[in-house]
């Protein structure tokens, strides 16, 4: 490197040169203001936090209950391509003896969704083809199988009734769901996922309003349009077929949904312990329910563990003078209330038959005798 002389070192340290030329190769810039780093900082920190916000705000869950349209939406558009095809009301009605016994996955997911946003909401809307305009789906109450409308032949009389579409529940009520809206049962054999049993006729119907209004459905029992009364055993007890709320299933839904569209003795199969627990294979004890096989419309228990109480006044020749009936419901009057399906206590087998019709006194409770709810289609 050559040498720097005096003069050209007092040009550097007054400013008076612009870059200084040491040697041919080296030039020494001028100095970088501090005005230039400090802007470029400044940008990067706003920016950061710009960033740091966006990111706060989209991991911030939502303050309501997760939407049960949107949960239904994707488990119908699940249905959809599994079934390679779309869903709609139509296909949901027509399609013969499913129910829900085809759509176990998808009824988990809704039930786990449903249960973290505590949501009781069940109206849906499913997606059709991904692609094409969603379209309006029958609601699906959890834990219930659908039965489609249709005519079918009532009782042992072979006579032809017309039935509106209902749901139905899959199990007989339990304990726990009995004593969240009641007081506990003296039940048979305790255990919360047991059939509750040892209830009265008008409990039942009392238990079916209380849990309707918690559910923020409308209420189908009232007594002179009251459906609080005191005493439901007092009074003409009337059911608002049209409302959505629960309620117990008529004789003739009671029939058409343990037969399933099928001509078998027991519901689901024509081997009895292949679906029912009853006197020979239980040692007179109840079981949990869905132990044994559903039928085909994915119910399970409609022969045998616990008897259960119907809607109607029980009348021996009733279905005899039946002619064309739609929708019927049962005598106008009575003193015994319709039971169905046998139980843990039968060993004769025509009590276990589907058809077989049985009554108990509405005003007691009966070991190994609950029942199911229903709501409309």
């Amino acid at each position: 490197m050559p040498p720097i002389s005096e003069d050209q070192l007092w040009e550097l340290k007054n400013g008076k040169s612009d870059d200084f030329d040491i040697g041919s190769d080296v030039v020494v810039p001028k100095p970088m203001k501090a005005v230039d780093y400090r802007f470029w900082l400044l940008l990067m920190v706003i920016l950061g936090v710009i960033v740091t916000l966006i990111l706060i705000i989209r991991r911030t869950p939502p303050t309501k209950d997760a939407d049960p349209t949107t949960i239904n939406s994707v488990v119908d558009t699940i249905r959809s391509v599994n079934q390679g095809r779309g869903w709609n009301e139509n296909q949901a009605n027509n399609t013969p003896i499913t129910g829900y016994g085809d759509t176990k996955s998808s009824e988990w997911i809704r039930d786990r969704f449903i249960q973290r946003s505590g949501s009781r909401t069940t109206s849906s809307v499913g997606l059709a083809n991904a692609g094409s305009t969603p379209v309006k789906t029958p609601s699906r109450p959890i834990g219930m199988a659908f039965v489609s409308s249709r005519d079918f032949s009532y009782g042992s009389s072979d006579i032809t009734v017309s039935l509106s579409s209902f749901y139905i529940g899959k199990h007989e009520v339990t304990q726990s769901e009995w004593s969240k809206y009641m007081r506990p049962a003296n039940v048979s054999r305790r255990g919360e996922d047991l059939p509750v049993d040892n209830i009265t006729w008008f409990e039942v119907i009392e238990y079916c309003n209380r849990r309707s209004e918690d559910e923020n459905l409308k209420q189908c029992y009232s007594i002179g349009g009251n459906t609080k009364p005191l005493d439901w055993s007092r009074g003409q007890i009337s059911c608002d077929w049209k409302a959505n709320g629960y309620r117990l299933p008529t004789e003739a839904e009671w029939e058409l949904a343990a037969l399933a569209g099928t001509d078998y003795p027991y519901s689901g199969s024509e081997n009895l312990v292949d679906v029912a627990w009853y006197s020979a294979n239980s040692g007179g004890r109840i079981n949990n329910g869905g132990s044994k096989k559903p039928n085909p419309l994915g119910i399970y228990d409609m022969t045998g563990n616990v008897s259960e109480w119907c809607w109607d006044w029980y009348e021996a020749n009733y279905t005899l003078n039946l002619r064309n009936a739609n929708d019927p419901t049962g005598p106008v009057t009575g003193s015994l209330r319709i039971i169905r399906g046998g139980s843990v206590f039968d060993a004769d087998l025509a009590r276990l038959n589907i058809r077989n019709r049985d009554r108990r006194d509405p005003k007691r409770g009966y070991p190994f005798i609950g029942f199911r709810i229903v709501r409309q289609g």
